[in-house]
C-alpha cells in the first residue's frame, strides 16, 4: 500500500480535466478503474486462500466510515496537491496519504467478498 497504485493515475485525472485533455482523461479513468478492480480481485484471493474465521476491529471499522475518515481522506488529497507544487516535499509522503487513504478501503471490500 505504500507504493500507492492509484497515485499517479489520480493525478493524471486531476489534470488532464484542468487542463481539457479527453484522451489523457479517458487513460486516466481507465487505468484507475482497473487498479481498482485489481486490488479487490487481489483481496478476494487472498481472502480465499487464507480463509479468515472473523474479521479484526481493522477490517470492521472501515466498513462503517465516519467523519473521521472522510476527513482522513480529503487531508491526504491535499498533501498530494501540495507535494506536487512544493518541490521541497519528499512525493513519498503523497504516495503514503493516498495509500493510507484508498487503498486498504478497497482491500476491505474484496476481503469482504471472499467467503469466510
Amino acid at each position: 500500500m505504500i507504493i500507492a497504485p492509484l497515485m499517479l493515475s489520480i493525478r493524471c485525472l486531476a489534470f488532464s480535466a484542468l487542463a481539457g485533455d479527453e484522451s489523457s482523461f479517458r487513460k486516466a479513468i481507465e487505468t484507475i478503474f482497473v487498479g481498482t478492480v485489481l486490488s479487490i480481485a487481489f483481496a478476494w484471493l487472498i481472502g480465499m486462500v487464507v480463509s479468515l474465521p472473523s474479521f479484526g476491529s481493522e477490517i470492521l471499522s472501515r466498513s462503517q466510515p465516519t467523519l473521521i475518515d472522510l476527513g482522513i481522506a480529503v487531508a491526504a488529497g491535499a498533501i498530494s496537491g501540495l507535494t506536487k507544487v512544493e518541490p521541497r516535499i519528499s512525493s513519498s509522503l503523497a504516495g503514503t496519504a493516498i495509500a493510507v487513504a484508498l487503498m486498504p478501503p478497497l482491500y476491505v471490500v474484496g476481503l469482504g467478498l471472499s467467503p469466510s
